[in-house]
């Protein structure tokens, strides 16, 4: 993952991680930018005696990735409209102001600490996600973003998927996912979209054969929004020919 942030169509800075402070007591944003490249520390103090100084009141903020086929894609960029900075410490700063954007786009900090995660050969734990995080939305857009739509999946004797680790609908995404296509794999952000990518499998010849898949502790389900989540999906996978096995 790299950073860029550039200063009157030029690079400023390049860095390893940005990081969105999450309170703010107005409508200005602090970011703070660590582990900046030696190259960017030298340039930007050759235009003053040791003192940080940016020299325009507008930013631009990109961030940049490397999918799993080495194309360099942007997950982030957005203007920053300057307000108020702070020196370089430890290869470091801080800049605060205004947020916007010509796209219409949210910046995601879940997002920026996945792929940094990521490039350093290690992933979120996401059975200690809590219900409804932000971060589960997060990760699975980094998948797509990461992986793209697959047009095969794994061969396997059979799937499993088991429902006491499900308590949404993320988390049966993440897990089908996983059984599929491995880590860092896309299959989906809603049921509809799962459904999709099966057909994408589908139409690449992919569910020839009929697949087996197998539900451990189905039987166990007491949300009943989980229950018929269950149900949705069971029908689903009965709709591509799947066999259905059972195990409580």
């Amino acid at each position: 993952m790299k950073v860029k942030v550039y200063a009157e169509n030029k690079i400023l800075l390049t860095c390893k991680y940005i990081w969105l402070e999450p309170f703010a007591t107005g409508t200005a944003r602090r970011f703070t930018f660590k582990g900046i490249s030696a190259t960017s520390k030298k340039r930007i103090l050759q235009k003053t005696d040791d003192v940080f100084y940016i020299g325009s009141n507008e930013l631009k903020i990109q961030v940049d990735f490397l999918d799993k086929f080495g194309r360099r894609l942007s997950i982030e960029n957005f203007k920053v409209h300057l307000i108020d900075y702070g020196d370089l410490e430890k290869s470091s700063l801080w800049i605060s102001g205004l947020v916007y954007d010509d796209y219409f786009t949210e910046y995601r900090q879940g997002r920026i600490d996945i792929l940094s995660l990521w490039a350093k050969d290690q992933n979120i734990q996401w059975v200690d996600l809590p219900l409804n995080s932000p971060l589960k939305e997060d990760y699975i857009d980094c998948c797509l973003s990461y992986s793209g739509l697959s047009s095969q999946i794994f061969d396997r004797d059979y799937y499993k998927i088991d429902w006491s680790l499900i308590n949404e609908e993320r988390d049966f995404l993440y897990w089908v996912s996983l059984e599929f296509i491995g880590e860092k794999g896309y299959f989906g952000h809603s049921l509809y979209t799962f459904e999709d990518c099966l057909l994408e499998i589908f139409h690449n010849g992919g569910l020839k054969k009929q697949r087996k898949m197998t539900f451990f502790n189905s039987s166990k389900i007491s949300d009943p929004k989980v229950y018929e989540l269950y149900q949705f999906t069971k029908g689903i996978f009965e709709r591509f020919k799947f066999l259905i096995e059972e195990i409580v």
